[in-house]
């Protein structure tokens, strides 16, 4: 199995790139403070209709946007969507969220988007068995905060958390910063803004990996 490499450019954005695609998820306006890459993909996963989740017109070239739960499978690579809440009102605050998996090089992956549900309902739970990477928000406020995160990660066990949506240096969004999630943690990675990992590679007990910001 080839090699993938993971970009996180800030907030929710992410590019998975093995040989055979470019995956882009949740990609921000310049209104969210991280600076807006210039970038080519296959794909672009959009996980609501919010200014800091949508902006794929940042993109060159011709791709494939999905915003749907339907299965779709490109270039190899089963895409599926599961219904959320942007919030813990069944979407009266926020509106809806999709959760997307993907299997890549033979490493299942999901990204929460704008999860905000208080609980994971039984048909979240099922599609995110058996993961090996979890892109999950813990910023608070607009989503699910750090306490509520790692409480997820305690139930999902995937091999590697990515934590993501949450304040830094450039965000100008009011959520909150890493350290309440953080502070469950017991084996914390440190990367910088690319890392590269493979099926072979996975850790056997979960791994938080934090990424620095393209």
């Amino acid at each position: 199995m080839s090699e993938i490499k993971i970009t996180w450019f800030g907030h929710a954005m992410f590019l998975f790139e093995n040989p055979n695609l470019k995956l882009i998820t949740d990609p921000f306006d310049e209104q969210v403070g991280y600076p807006v890459p210039e970038l080519e993909a296959d794909v672009v996963l959009v996980s609501h209709e919010h200014f800091d989740h949508n902006n794929v017109s940042l993109l060159k070239g011709t791709y494939q946007v999905i915003k749907e739960t339907s299965p779709v499978d490109i270039n190899n690579v089963k895409i599926e969507g599961c219904p959320s809440f942007h919030d813990d009102a069944q979407g009266k605050k926020r509106g809806t969220n999709i959760i997307f998996k993907w299997n890549m090089s033979g490493v299942t992956i999901a990204h929460m988007g704008d999860y905000g549900e208080s609980q994971l309902s039984r048909q979240q739970k099922e599609f995110l068995k058996g993961l090996d990477v979890l892109l999950l928000p813990v910023g608070g406020v607009y989503t699910i905060n750090g306490q509520k995160a790692w409480e997820f990660v305690e139930e999902l066990k995937p091999r590697i958390v990515i934590p993501m949506h949450y304040k830094t240096e450039h965000c100008k969004i009011p959520i909150k910063g890493i350290e309440d999630f953080l502070k469950n943690a017991t084996d914390i990675k440190h990367f910088p803004s690319s890392v590269t990992i493979s099926a072979s590679m996975l850790p056997v007990k979960t791994e938080i990996w934090q990424l620095a910001s393209a």
